[in-house]
C-alpha cells in the first residue's frame, strides 16, 4: 500500500540524485536522510498549523539544507525558479 507521501519522497530522491550526478552534492549523500531533512519542516507546519509561514519555512529549510550539503564550490544559493505568469 502506498502512502500519500511516497510521491513526494520519490521526487525528492530524484532531485537529490540529479544533484549528486551533477556534482552539486557529494556522491555519499544519504538520500533518505536528505528527504527527511527537507520534508520534516513541512510536517512541522502541518502539525502546528498555518501560523508558521510556508514561504519562510520552505526557504529556510532549503537554504539550510543547501548550506549544509552542497559541495564547497556550489555553496552559492541555488537559482530561484522563474514565476509562472497567470494565463
Amino acid at each position: 500500500m502506498e502512502n500519500a507521501s511516497d510521491g513526494s519522497r520519490t521526487s525528492l530522491k530524484t532531485l537529490l540524485r540529479r544533484g549528486m550526478n551533477r556534482g552539486v552534492f557529494p556522491a555519499v549523500l544519504d538520500e533518505d536522510l536528505g528527504v527527511a531533512l527537507l520534508l520534516g519542516p513541512m510536517l512541522y507546519r502541518h502539525i502546528f498549523g498555518s501560523s508558521v509561514s510556508l514561504d519562510w519555512l520552505v526557504e529556510g529549510a532549503v537554504d539550510s539544507f543547501w548550506r549544509a550539503h552542497a559541495r564547497p564550490d556550489e555553496k552559492t544559493k541555488p537559482s530561484q525558479p522563474k514565476k509562472k505568469l497567470p494565463k
